[in-house]
């Protein structure tokens, strides 16, 4: 079972939560992590994210994304199930990145959930292989629901 915790705090209107379950079963199938999976979509605007971001991060900046895992692996010994932790998306940054990348909507916005959630569940790209491995996941995944650059 995959409960995702839909919270919009914007007039952004989401559409993607079919997808997103979808994205969710296929990583856990893929990475072979098996139970009930918990997760938490913000949708927050500009202003929103650089206060987070500032608090968080200690960063004074707009971002598109923010992922705050909770050491899943770990929670589940506790809960008995895998609660992956919260994304943060600013629903402003999404659109600009996705014209700036000449991406559409929906990929700007899965890519970015596919990309989030692994950070989620342990993986990162401080280095070159961390990030090929990442990346490869990430695509493999893109692939699998059907969403590449010229959708």
């Amino acid at each position: 079972m995959i409960n995702i915790n839909f919270i919009n705090k914007s007039k952004y209107k989401f559409k993607y939560k079919i997808i997103y379950k979808k994205i969710v079963k296929i990583t856990n199938k893929i990475l072979k992590i098996n139970g009930k999976t918990e997760l938490s979509i913000i949708i927050i605007n500009n202003f929103q994210m650089k206060e987070i971001s500032k608090k968080y991060r200690n960063k004074n900046s707009y971002t598109d994304v923010l992922s705050f895992p909770t050491n899943y692996k770990k929670l589940k010994e506790q809960i008995g199930y895998n609660m992956f932790g919260d994304i943060f998306f600013s629903w402003e940054e999404i659109e600009k990145k996705s014209k700036l990348y000449k991406h559409s909507i929906k990929r700007e916005w899965c890519y970015l959930f596919v990309h989030s959630l692994l950070h989620l569940i342990g993986y990162n790209h401080e280095t070159k292989k961390e990030e090929k491995k990442m990346n490869s996941i990430a695509y493999k995944i893109m692939d699998k629901i059907k969403v590449n650059r010229n959708v």
